[in-house]
């Protein structure tokens, strides 16, 4: 019985997130909601693949740890990557030598945003036609922290991986039948319900290969007014046309 105790009380040592001195007990609560569960599946993947060395550290680091660039923001300094042990999700994460960003701001900015999103689309029971990946936040482990850093970063952002189509092929799927008046009014509920100012642009809101619309860019939400008529870009002339009818 004691050896059973002592090995829960050391697993649990082992899982449990710890606060690096760098994030205050006030941005530590307000993050911990969005963080992922530490029974999740995805967890001890996590935290074998950020326990070693530290892969945050540059672009170099990155691909060193296996991590594949998926895209880069030259703007923002934001990183999509995939890794082949991390099936069916990519991590958004800042490295460690980009200065000027706050990592948990905008990842529960993010989770915040996917939450509202998912929520219009089961209360208006449009599950079938659109979709918003799940999003947690996972502090990094505490001891790969480095003292010589830029700016160190203490979160990054695991996604469930929605499959969404390439640019030209989305292009296609968004000027094919499948975007109909019944699409488009759904489409409008919700951008104007949720205020979603940058799900306008068609790389933002793919189709994916469940035939979904999927919205991808979720950190800008309740933003009032959504600047609808710029839809009407990636729509065919009839549709375009329709679409100006709903507002």
């Amino acid at each position: 019985m004691k050896f059973i105790l002592c090995l829960l009380v050391l697993t649990a040592s082992l899982t449990a997130y710890e606060r690096p001195p760098s994030v205050g007990e006030a941005q530590w609560d307000f993050t911990a909601p969005y963080f992922l569960p530490e029974n999740h599946s995805a967890k001890p993947i996590l935290d074998k693949l950020f326990s070693k060395d530290r892969p945050t550290a540059s672009i170099e680091a990155l691909y060193d740890a296996g991590f594949k660039k998926v895209s880069f923001n030259e703007k923002t300094g934001m990183y999509v990557m995939r890794h082949s042990k991390l099936k069916g999700y990519v991590i958004k994460l800042y490295t460690d030598d980009w200065a000027g960003v706050c990592d948990w701001c905008m990842w529960v900015k993010r989770a915040k945003g996917a939450q509202a999103i998912r929520q219009a689309i089961d209360a208006h029971g449009y599950q079938n036609s659109f979709d918003v990946p799940q999003k947690w936040v996972y502090p990094l482990p505490y001891s790969t922290y480095p003292s010589n850093a830029i700016q160190a970063k203490d979160f990054v952002m695991l996604v469930e991986d929605s499959e969404p189509y390439d640019f030209f092929h989305n292009s296609l799927m968004w000027h094919s039948k499948l975007v109909d008046q019944t699409k488009l009014q759904q489409f409008h509920t919700l951008l104007n319900e949720v205020g979603l100012y940058d799900s306008i642009y068609i790389d933002n809101v793919p189709f994916n290969k469940k035939g979904k619309i999927v919205f991808l860019d979720t950190e800008h939400y309740h933003e009032w007014p959504v600047p609808l008529q710029k839809v009407a870009n990636f729509l065919t002339k009839r549709m375009a046309a329709y679409w100006f009818t709903l507002f």
